[in-house]
């Protein structure tokens, strides 16, 4: 299934009464024993601004996607402009089927507003009307633009909903208008990704990149349950972080005298990493002990039974860490200054690009420094940063930390 990893960011300081420490823990996934079934809704936008090239990709994309999915597998489509319509009901696509729905395909035309908390919410029900426990369930959504038919609220509503379905959701933003806000919230609530297709030839590519990365679930709805020893603490603020393959805020839920943390689906040959912002004595001995829950892709539950006593003296070198942590600073600090912007207050947030400048120039991230630097200088020539500059921000910062 997956190994776990894991190591704190320094030794313990003998002495002092408090230190604050970082806790890293990398899960693996293993090579794939059997394949999954999957239970996939695309989600897609067919407003008018998608007339012309998005569509024709859209429509070519969706195709070629198809030819990835089994019998076994069951799909559904539906699209979304300032109504929604179910194009493929939840469906298995036995052989000949899947000529009818590449036929349905061709048939999609490109007109009307963008509603998208409506499409996502008509996805979930397309995914709800097959509940076998073997399927690994989730929604691709595509969108060029904001929620301007739709309620971004409710949008959150839904995919809150979404997760608690064990459902997860791929986001995608095609051109320069989309929302990367919403589009991340989404992602972020359902413990899936977010992705940026800047030109409509790409769209060809990623259905299917997506749908062969779902193909390689080998857990699915993981939970790393801690029991914090006397003497440790979570952080106030910012207490726990999915830090690869994208960076996704975490909220542990206390349930008596332990935290559950949700982290989502394990791929195969893929780390999924999380580090926890602890406080404790100078002096702790222990950390924490944890186990962590799962359902591997038959829907069985399955445990990783309690590791008792994390030691405190457990120790990994800093350099790695460091460079996570600065990277987690970078994408927080990019936070503050969306904040800052919105609120009218360019001066701040220009003090804290210089800052973020500093650190993606010790980074050695020169794709990083150069969407920085970019923004410094449109604020200080009083240029307003544009919806491409805020998305490409967005996704250097939250994708900035790579696999090899």
């Amino acid at each position: 299934m997956f190994t776990i990893k894991y190591g704190l960011n320094k030794l313990p300081e003998e002495g002092k009464t408090e230190v604050q420490r970082f806790f890293l823990m990398s899960l693996f996934g293993e090579k794939v024993e059997k394949t999954p079934r999957l239970n996939v809704a695309f989600v897609l936008d067919k407003s008018g601004s998608m007339d012309g090239a998005p569509i024709e990709s859209l429509k070519a994309g969706l195709k070629r996607a198809l030819d990835v999915f089994t019998e076994n597998d069951r799909v559904s489509i539906v699209l979304f402009d300032s109504m929604i319509e179910v194009l493929l009901e939840n469906t298995r696509l036995y052989g000949p089927d899947k000529k009818r729905v590449k036929h349905l395909i061709s048939t999609i035309e490109a007109m009307g507003g963008t509603c998208i908390d409506e499409g996502l919410e008509a996805g979930i029900k397309e995914l709800q009307k097959v509940k076998l426990k073997e399927y690994v369930n989730w929604i691709i959504l595509l969108t060029d633009g904001k929620n301007e038919h739709g309620s971004n609220e409710h949008a959150i509503e839904v995919a809150t909903q979404a997760r608690e379905l064990g459902i997860s959701v791929f986001t995608i933003g095609l051109g320069k208008h989309w929302s990367p806000s919403l589009l991340e919230k989404i992602a972020d609530i359902t413990k899936g990704e977010m992705f940026y297709v800047e030109e409509p030839r790409e769209l060809k590519e990623i259905f299917t990149e997506k749908s062969a990365k779902i193909r390689k679930t080998v857990a699915k709805n993981v939970e790393i349950i801690l029991k914090l020893h006397e003497g440790v603490t979570f952080s106030d603020i910012n207490p726990a972080f999915i830090v690869r393959p994208q960076i996704v805020a975490l909220e542990p839920v206390l349930d008596v005298d332990q935290y559950i943390i949700d982290v989502g689906d394990i791929f195969e040959g893929e780390n999924k990493d999380i580090m926890f912002q602890l406080f404790m004595r100078g002096n702790q001995k222990y950390i924490f002990g944890f186990k962590v829950n799962y359902y591997d892709i038959e829907g069985n539950r399955k445990e990783i039974p309690w590791k008792e006593g994390v030691p405190a003296t457990l120790y990994e070198e800093a350099g790695e860490f460091n460079t996570i942590i600065e990277r987690l600073s970078v994408y927080l600090q990019s936070e503050l200054v969306n904040e800052l912007l919105e609120g009218g207050t360019p001066e701040q947030a220009l003090t804290l690009l210089q800052t973020m400048q500093m650190t993606a120039t010790k980074l050695d991230d020169e794709e990083l420094k150069t969407i920085i630097d970019q923004n410094v200088t449109k604020i200080k020539d009083g240029i307003e940063l544009s919806n491409e500059d805020l998305i490409k921000t967005k996704m250097f910062t939250k994708t900035v930390i790579k696999d090899d």
